[in-house]
């Protein structure tokens, strides 16, 4: 399994885009220039607090069997190199993604820095890829019994659509078990208004302008 992957967290937060030239080597979906939108919501260091993401892997329609574009992102705590979760992008039509086991958006933050709200901060930090990509409409389910991912998708003004019920099979043969999941509607463009972000707009700035601009 291929993928187009960065480098290594640089220290000094270079605004210089993570991907460079490989953002127009993915056939199929960005042309040789894509849309300006586009390239600034996948450009360099996004930040909000101590939290910061940037594009990880880009994987190419049906690379990994999914037939649609998946850009991945990882979080980052404090400016440490350290990987401490991720949240994936699946750019694909919305009326297909509520009917799909895996919606819009997975994500996942280590044990030990949970509690934080960091998953609900990423979701927000990428909402201008999907904005740029004309997808208004982002569905993104959670199982019921996992209290803080539903709070997570709540938080971000997700609406409760509906109940799902999926089976699965057990680790015995012919045994299976079925999980619930709760699947959310959220409209990106209305969580920006309803919950603004103080650091909206300096996304791509070092640590050291943010603070002097803050001052």
């Amino acid at each position: 399994m291929s993928a187009h992957e960065c480098g290594p967290l640089d220290h000094q937060y270079s605004d210089q885009a993570c991907l460079g030239s490989k953002i127009s080597d993915v056939p199929g979906w960005f042309p040789d220039r894509a849309p300006e939108p586009i390239l600034k919501a996948l450009r360099g260091w996004k930040r909000d607090g101590e939290l910061t993401i940037h594009v990880s892997r880009i994987y190419r329609p049906g690379e990994i069997e999914f037939p649609y574009p998946i850009v991945e992102y990882a979080l980052h705590r404090d400016g440490h190199s350290d990987v401490i979760g991720s949240v994936a992008a699946r750019l694909r039509p919305s009326d297909e993604a509520r009917k799909c086991f895996f919606g819009h958006v997975g994500y996942g933050v280590e044990e030990e820095h949970r509690s934080h709200g960091f998953a609900g901060r990423a979701c927000r930090m990428i909402w201008p890829l999907f904005t740029a990509c004309g997808i208004s409409e982002v569905w993104v389910r959670a199982e019921v019994e996992n209290i803080a991912s539903c709070r997570t998708l709540e938080r971000l003004g997700g609406k409760r659509v509906e109940r799902i019920e999926n089976i699965y099979r057990a680790d015995l043969p012919d045994e299976f078990v079925v999980k619930r999941f709760n699947n959310y509607l959220i409209r990106p463009s209305e969580d920006s208004v309803r919950l603004p972000n103080p650091l909206d707009g300096m996304g791509e700035r070092s640590p050291q302008s943010r603070e002097e601009k803050l001052a």
